[in-house]
């Protein structure tokens, strides 16, 4: 049984083979699904070499940065801030002060702490 399957799958290659639409379906078909997929992995990976990848994963990098933070809290949660924070938190009056904080410097970046926070 198996000689049969053999002896046909011989028969039916050496007849196949020289046709060009078994060797356009064999070959060339798998050939350029390859190029263009390892075309389209060129060109996303280019244009990811600009920026650095940031694992999302990794918070503490996200905030190396970041050496004073401003809080604006409308939702009036936090009335005093730690003494462990104080040296990087700064709590501020309104979103017009933290906005010029923020220009001038004295902060990097601010949070805005909504008044509708803890129904939310």
């Amino acid at each position: 049984m198996i000689r049969n399957i053999f002896q046909v799958f011989l028969y039916e290659l050496q007849r196949n083979i020289r046709r060009k639409g078994y060797i356009f379906t064999t070959f060339l078909i798998p050939a350029l699904l390859f190029a263009g997929i390892l075309f389209f992995n060129l060109i996303a990976t280019e244009d990811n070499n600009s920026e650095p990848v940031v694992d999302p994963n990794d918070i503490v990098s996200q905030f190396e940065e970041i050496n004073i933070a401003g809080v604006v809290d409308l939702a009036n949660i936090i009335d005093q801030v730690p003494e462990s924070l104080a040296e990087r938190m700064l709590k501020l009056p309104d979103v017009e002060t933290a906005r010029s904080a923020l220009e001038s410097g004295t902060i990097d970046i601010f949070y805005v702490i909504q008044p509708n926070y803890l129904e939310t």
